[in-house]
């Protein structure tokens, strides 16, 4: 049995629901990505499944770590996800992408690729709206999302540099 197969069997036992607040939740730290558990890599899926929430769809998380195990995992889940293919499931679902950057970013669902201060990469799902930023899976809340004023208030926080911003359409 390969490795896809195994984590495929491994997920099964586990059932998400709702919104994924932290990669470092109980309902989705152990399940597995590549050679690693979700704690460690699960950002890139975990930003795609909440943003098709945040588009009014209900994907099965399940679905979208199988379609990233196959189409996405960068150098066997070890660096979790290419951003260049974190756009396929969005599109596979039905909507469009469009990169931007944060001083054009209008009201709407958006993922942000970020590069940390640790260093390393992270991805997040940011709706925006008049009332501000929601992000999701970000650095400070795990029971629901950041929330920031605007981008120069997230950034600023957070110490991130944008390193691409993808709206869904």
């Amino acid at each position: 049995m390969g490795l896809i197969e195994k984590n495929r069997q491994h997920n099964k036992t586990f059932a998400i629901k709702g919104f994924i607040f932290s990669q470092r939740s109980k309902a989705v730290a152990d399940m597995r990505y590549g050679k690693k558990p979700m704690w460690y890599n699960g950002c890139g899926i975990i930003a795609v499944y909440n943003a098709l929430l945040l588009m009014g769809e209900r994907p099965d998380f399940r679905r979208v770590t199988d379609y990233y195990e196959r189409h996405g995992k960068w150098l066997w889940g070890l660096l979790g996800t290419k951003p260049w293919k974190l756009a396929g499931f969005i599109k596979k679902s039905g909507f469009k992408a469009k990169l931007t950057r944060p001083k054009y970013a209008d009201n709407g669902v958006y993922i942000i690729t970020v590069w940390n201060k640790r260093p390393g990469m992270h991805f997040m799902a940011l709706n925006k709206t008049d009332n501000g930023i929601q992000v999701y899976n970000g650095y400070h809340r795990r029971d629901t999302y950041d929330l920031y004023p605007d981008f120069n208030a997230f950034f600023k926080d957070t110490g991130i540099k944008c390193l691409m911003l993808i709206k869904i359409l």
